[in-house]
């Protein structure tokens, strides 16, 4: 869920009214999402993996991001907005542990999948 104000898109609902009380963001429904971020108009998802069980793993479908994109912060190589969550591709093969946001930029602790420590 996300509410408060929506002008640039950064609730990811697919519109831009603001909100003064909590929306369904729809498109995250099938997602078990387990962190997010938001910093001045975007916001960031992280979800869990189902095949992961020792952490956050990020792949094509896991990190997700909307809002303005005017400083690159949406993280896709351009400058362009969304008002709906979109894949950050870049994180496919990527162990992401933490994200945060900044007024205009997003940040990761990441890690190579081939370094994630396995159970015993």
């Amino acid at each position: 869920y996300a509410w408060g104000r929506n002008e640039i898109g950064q609730l990811g609902v697919g519109n831009f009214a603001n909100s003064p009380i909590p929306i369904n963001i729809f498109s995250l429904n099938n997602q078990k999402i387990v962190h997010i971020a938001c910093g001045w108009q975007h916001c960031l998802a992280l979800s869990v993996d189902g095949a992961s069980s020792h952490g956050y793993l990020a792949n094509s479908h896991n990190l997700t991001i909307e809002g303005i994109g005017d400083d690159g912060q949406l993280g896709h190589g351009d400058t362009s907005s969304s008002n709906v969550p979109k894949e950050i591709k870049f994180f496919e093969k990527t162990y992401v542990a933490k994200i945060c946001c900044g007024h205009s930029q997003s940040a990761a602790i990441t890690s190579k999948i081939s370094e994630i420590p396995t159970k015993p």
